[in-house]
């Protein structure tokens, strides 16, 4: 057990104020780059519209904690980029080694040296949870994955991170190597851990984490397409519908309730990701979806859909149409409308009638599932098995058992089965055909409209619906020229029907690729393919393979009693076999386990004891619940366990820490500031902290918005450049790292948040300034 000590008031501020005076001053310019891969494309326009993006190369900013190495020299860890798990994915988590070069009155240069750039990684995978570069070797770890902003150097060379997603402590060789799993913080007042609403083992963040792992794949093997998420309507934000806990509506014993919130359409466009939603039939849940903003909507029902897009008014001007072209077609690039198996609700899914039914209806894009048969061809078909449910014998023949598409063959399917059985739950659908698919089957050699087609008889059927209406027998149609353009456009969405986890019930994901892609480029239409799947192994097939080809990654939840179910469930005990190997936290979700730690108030401060035994870390901010109190944790090194805790009252309730430091006599060094930027009104004070008995005193240090600087140091900074002159201060929103050098010396340095802050010049991009103090009066 570890002892809890309730902190003092702070002592009363002096009314003289300790005196400070600066010694020497450091820039580190906000466009400074490091090599690397572009970043900041995910950074809002409206955010510092006149600078461009995505910077070429990294940037050297969000500076969040200094270790000394001695001399001039510091480790500078860099924070996660752009403030938030969506917009940071393309950012390199890094420590840079620096050497300062003192600005000291008329002499030195007062620039900042970048000596070596240590990345963090995590090679031998402790991380129990999908990063971005889960599929690199070396798993470099970005800013998607954690939010560093605390360091310490362990007497043994290794380096210690308090980081804010989790939040969590992680320990690193001197090379940025992880060395171990993250390390939760205690709840103080619970038997249970601190999380925050970014928690990483939660499956609030889960979809949007194996997205970028995705993405990040498809990068580093050349693919050009896009990534898109195509999760089931109930799984998102604000859809207002809930999933069942088991798809045979049994007593759900073993599962807790599933989580209707797991893809949030907002955050996922920050990210960079499309949503389209499956599968919607019900117009007033098409209105809500659309009302979200997701990108596309899979339906059963293409003449509702089409309704619906055409009635939505997007510019919320009152009028509806704003998703449509001139001629009435929905407008692919602004949405994408697909038609579910076809037009399910009308006809036999995965039929030629019902892709014609879809494309009557202004379908962009045609959705439709694939087995590969033993002869290695793509037909459709939505099951792994060919179903006497949905198919009958072409010579009347009964037939019960189900029939493996991949131990038959092309040529025995469309000889033998037809796809024309009207399901009984779809009391709109007929199986009457249509004149198109009709005159399509005659010209193909197909035995009728619905002989089950493969997907060369889709893409082949397209083209010949494109000419019967721009110069065959529809030419004289209403829509005849609508529907011609349409047919030149429309793109296919096929899905694999691939199960991982019964591994000899289908082909390997490389036979799906070589049976979709032999159809698609047989066709001339690489160019319209996107290829989804539950399977990520599929996907990533892919994009190795075809790497202009669009992918789309599903997301389901409906569990079977038996276990397994769709991609999310665990099967038969162990995780969900469906994410290529990444975990993913099934039901585990922040609605019931909480998140204890507000978002971007995890751990700001971290030092080492003087005695080098312990690391103590610091919470930014207060709980959730109110109160000015803040918490900091001890943490035993050679135990590598908490041992103790302790708060500390901050001056006011809207107050954060902003970074922590060791003294040499065993008490802290605590920044404390407010939000202000570019005001000299602003709180910005170091404090020491000292446990005393059971409470804590706290006393100030320096108030780093009035600091001395009777050589006129600061100066050279500029005459527009608040805070210079004889009194210098730090008026930024982030002052994250302060260093004792000794009991009469600081070095402070702020975080320019790149691209969001300002500080001394309004208007103009902040600068990382590195700042060394001396104190009138020694520290210990």
């Amino acid at each position: 057990m570890w002892t809890l000590l309730l902190a003092l008031s702070a002592a009363p501020l002096q009314e003289d104020r300790p005196a400070a005076r600066l010694t020497g001053h450091g820039v580190l310019p906000a466009r400074t780059l490091a090599p690397g891969a572009p970043s900041g494309a995910r950074v809002a326009p409206s955010v510092a519209p006149a600078l461009p993006r995505p910077f070429d190369g990294q940037p050297v900013q969000g500076v969040s904690a200094l270790v000394s190495l001695g001399g001039d020299e510091f480790l500078a860890l860099l924070d996660n980029g752009y403030g938030a798990l969506e917009n940071s994915a393309d950012f390199e988590l890094c420590v840079h080694r620096v050497r300062v070069d003192w600005r000291r009155g008329v002499g030195g240069r007062g620039e900042v040296e970048l000596l070596e750039r240590v990345p963090l990684r995590d090679p031998d995978g402790h991380l129990g949870f999908a990063i971005q570069h889960s599929f690199d070797p070396e798993r470099p770890l970005s800013g998607a994955d954690f939010d560093p902003e605390s360091m310490a150097l362990a007497p043994d060379g290794t380096l210690w991170i308090g980081e804010e997603f989790g939040p969590f402590l992680l320990h690193f060789d001197a090379t940025g190597v992880l060395l171990a799993p993250p390390l939760h913080l205690p709840d103080p007042f619970a038997r249970d851990v601190l999380r925050s609403p970014q928690y990483p083992f939660a499956e609030d963040t889960a979809a949007l984490r194996m997205a970028n792992a995705l993405r990040a794949h498809g990068l580093r093997v050349g693919s050009t397409g896009e990534v898109r998420v195509s999760p089931d309507r109930a799984l998102v934000k604000g859809s207002g519908l809930e999933l069942p806990s088991r798809r045979d509506g049994g007593d759900p014993v073993h599962l807790p309730p599933a989580s209707s919130a797991l893809v949030d359409v907002a955050l996922f466009a920050r990210a960079g990701f499309e949503v389209v939603p499956y599968t919607v039939n019900d117009a007033g849940e098409m209105d809500r979806l659309l009302a979200l903003g997701v990108a596309g909507l899979i339906s059963d029902s293409p003449d509702v859909l089409y309704a619906r897009v055409a009635a939505f008014d997007a510019d919320g001007d009152g009028r509806g149409g704003d998703l449509l072209l001139p001629d009435g077609s929905i407008d692919a690039a602004r949405f994408d409308a697909q038609g579910h198996r076809g037009a399910r609700d009308l006809a036999p899914e995965n039929t030629l009638v019902g892709f014609e039914l879809a494309l009557d209806h202004g379908m962009t894009t045609l959705e439709l599932d694939v087995g590969v048969t033993a002869d290695g061809v793509a037909v459709l078909c939505h099951e792994p098995e060919l179903l006497p449910a949905k198919l009958r014998r072409s010579d009347g023949t009964v037939w019960t058992e189900p029939l493996a598409i991949r131990g038959v063959e092309l040529a025995w399917l469309q000889a033998e089965l037809m796809s024309d059985v009207v399901l009984r739950d779809r009391p709109r659908q007929s199986a009457e055909a249509t004149d198109v698919a009709r005159a399509f089957a005659v010209a193909r050699g197909l035995k009728g409209a619905y002989t089950p087609p493969s997907l060369a008889d889709v893409f082949a059927f397209v083209d010949f619906y494109g000419a019967w209406y721009r110069e065959g027998p529809g030419a004289s149609h209403p829509e005849a020229a609508r529907r011609a353009a349409l047919a030149r456009r429309v793109r296919v969405h096929a899905e694999t029907k691939r199960d991982p986890g019964e591994p000899g019930r289908t082909v390997e994901p490389s036979a799906f690729f070589e049976a979709i892609l032999a159809a698609a480029r047989d066709a001339g239409a690489l160019d319209r393919l996107r290829v989804q799947s539950f399977d990520l192994a599929t996907l990533l097939e892919v994009q190795r393979r075809a790497p202009g080809v669009d992918v789309t990654l599903l997301l389901g939840d409906f569990p079977s009693s038996a276990g397994g179910g769709t991609n999310l469930q665990s099967h038969r005990g162990v995780p969900s076999p469906w994410f290529a190997g990444l975990p993913w936290p099934y039901r585990r979700d922040l609605g019931r386990m909480g998140a204890n730690v507000g978002q971007s108030a995890g751990l700001e401060g971290l030092c080492l004891t003087a005695d080098g035994e312990r690391l103590v870390a610091a919470l930014e901010r207060p709980f959730a619940d109110g109160g000015r109190s803040v918490w900091l944790f001890e943490f035993d090194l050679m135990a590598e366990a908490f041992a103790d805790a302790f708060s500390v009252l901050l001056e006011d309730e809207r107050h954060a820490v902003g970074a922590l430091a060791g003294t040499g006599d065993g008490a802290f060094l605590l920044l404390e500031r407010d939000n202000t930027e570019h005001d000299l009104a602003g709180f910005k004070r170091v404090y020491r902290v000292e446990r005393r008995g059971d409470g804590v005193d706290k006393r100030l240090v320096v108030d780093l918005m009035r600091i001395d600087d009777p050589d006129g140091i600061s100066v050279y900074l500029g005459e527009g450049a608040l805070g210079t002159g004889a009194t210098f201060a730090m008026p930024f929103w982030t002052i994250e790292s302060v260093v004792a050098l000794g009991p009469n010396t600081l070095v402070i340095a702020n975080d320019n948040n790149l691209p969001f802050g300002a500080g001394r010049v309004a208007g103009e991009l902040q600068d990382t300034e590195f700042v060394r103090i001396e104190l009138g009066t020694p520290l210990w």
